[in-house]
C-alpha cells in the first residue's frame, strides 16, 4: 500500500516517472475495491469497468485537490469516496433516462 509519505514525497518531487510510478501502486492497491464498490451499485460489468477507470482518472487528474499534508486524510478513503459518487451519479443518471424513455417524467 502506497502511504501517504511517499505520495507526498513524489508529488513535491515532480519527478514524472516517479509520480506515475505511485500512481500505478495506487492503481494496483485499490482496483478491486473500487471496482467492488461500483459493481454493488450500478450491477452491469461493462459500465463497471468504465466508471472504475474513471474513478482513478478523477483522482489522479484532481490529486491537487488531495490534502497531502494532512496525516488524518486516507488515499483509500478518497478514492473509496471518489468510487461511490461517480457510480451513485451513473445509477441516477441511469434511472432519469430509463423514467424520460418510459415517457414518465
Amino acid at each position: 500500500m502506497v502511504k501517504l509519505k511517499e505520495l507526498r514525497e513524489a508529488l513535491q518531487s515532480n519527478d514524472p516517472l516517479l509520480i506515475e510510478e505511485i500512481y500505478e501502486r495506487i492503481y494496483d492497491d485499490y482496483y478491486k475495491l473500487v471496482y467492488y464498490i461500483v459493481i454493488k451499485i450500478v450491477k452491469d460489468t461493462e459500465d463497471c469497468i468504465e466508471i472504475t477507470n474513471d474513478v482513478f482518472l478523477k483522482a489522479f487528474n484532481n490529486i491537487s485537490k488531495f490534502d497531502i499534508n494532512n496525516n488524518q486524510s486516507s488515499i483509500k478513503s478518497w478514492i473509496v469516496r471518489i468510487a461511490k459518487n461517480e457510480a451513485i451519479n451513473f445509477y441516477n443518471k441511469q434511472k432519469r433516462i430509463a423514467l424520460r424513455n418510459s415517457g414518465s417524467i
